[in-house]
């Protein structure tokens, strides 16, 4: 996949559309792929199997757009005027790639300052996933503070990981079996772009471990607009990626045979464009009984604390003697 975000600026000749003609189409692409849900009787939508992706290695689809999908789904039936403040969602089933994924939504509550809707994914009859959503109206804040930002070089400063893959295929000690792996990532059409800020770590190309964090500059590709939901959505989609993977970092030499989300929950804290730039840090306080606990936080560019992230995740595997590529 190309980067957008590395590729020179172009100069623009009279009849060469400017970046800001673009949009409505790079809009159109991303609500109508990863987001796209057909309305197919009140508080049902459907998701096609073919706009659903299964990451490489894998053995469902990937958790965060079944988790984006949904909200998108219980924002169609709320007022514009309410926005979501925090949902919490359970992984009951992989879901299946093959498959299309119906989402049910139940209008809990409307209230004047809350809304609640609870929504559940299914495939064949079957639940896989279940969400309840809480919305707010916007309010002015009687009491406002937040912990501070880490303190980081910004996006231009680091690789992404298109790059740093690319890169990868060039060295010598990158075996077949992962190279084959590679070329497989690459070649599929994700709608983010990601910075790891420590690419070794992350790679778990070797070393003594370290503690359990991992940072990244994360942003959308193209342009997504204004739409408060359709961000929050995009949000919820990409705040699934990597972000268990912060619990690996004490043991690089642990080989993973499962890896998968239980459970997800999110806040929202101010309002963001998720095609800007956003740190996300992400770091696994505790590990046990084969269960990882995640926390992150997405932060914007400013310093503003805009979304945070708690998951719990199983992790199956063995310390083998030696990491290998």
């Amino acid at each position: 996949m190309s980067s957008s975000g590395d590729d020179p600026t172009p100069s623009h000749s009279p009849n060469t559309l400017t970046p800001d003609e673009f949009k409505p189409d790079l809009e159109k692409s991303l609500t109508d792929s990863i987001l796209k849900l057909e309305e197919i009787d009140t508080n049902l939508y459907r998701a096609s199997s073919s706009d659903l992706w299964r990451p490489v290695g894998s053995r469902a689809v990937f958790g965060g757009q079944i988790i984006g999908q949904a909200l998108a789904a219980t924002g169609r039936t709320v007022p514009d005027h309410m926005f979501t403040h925090s949902l919490h969602s359970y992984f009951i089933r992989p879901g299946n790639a093959d498959q299309n994924i119906v989402y049910k939504v139940d209008r809990i509550r409307d209230g004047t300052s809350f809304s609640t809707r609870y929504v559940q994914a299914n495939q064949s009859g079957k639940p896989i996933f279940s969400m309840q959503v809480s919305y707010h109206v916007k309010e002015e804040a009687s009491l406002s503070y937040q912990i501070p930002m880490p303190s980081v070089e910004g996006p231009d400063a680091y690789k992404n990981m298109e790059s740093l893959l690319n890169e990868f295929l060039q060295m010598d000690f990158v075996g077949e079996k992962k190279r084959s792996s590679i070329k497989k990532y690459l070649a599929q059409d994700i709608p983010l772009e990601m910075k790891p800020l420590d690419p070794i770590t992350h790679f778990r190309l070797g070393g003594p471990g370290g503690d359990p964090k991992l940072l990244y500059w994360v942003r959308a590709k193209g342009h997504i607009g204004s739409d408060v939901n359709i961000n929050q959505s995009i949000a919820a989609y990409l705040s699934d990626m990597w972000l268990l993977w912060s619990a690996l970092v004490p043991f690089p030499s642990f080989k993973t045979d499962m890896m998968a989300s239980l459970d997800h929950s999110m806040w929202f804290h101010s309002p963001f464009n998720a095609d800007e730039w956003m740190l996300y840090e992400c770091e696994s306080p505790i590990s046990c009984g084969s269960r990882s606990l995640a926390h992150g936080r997405l932060w914007k560019e400013d310093g503003t604390l805009a979304v945070s992230v708690s998951q719990e995740g199983l992790i199956r595997g063995k310390t083998i003697e030696k990491s290998k590529l």
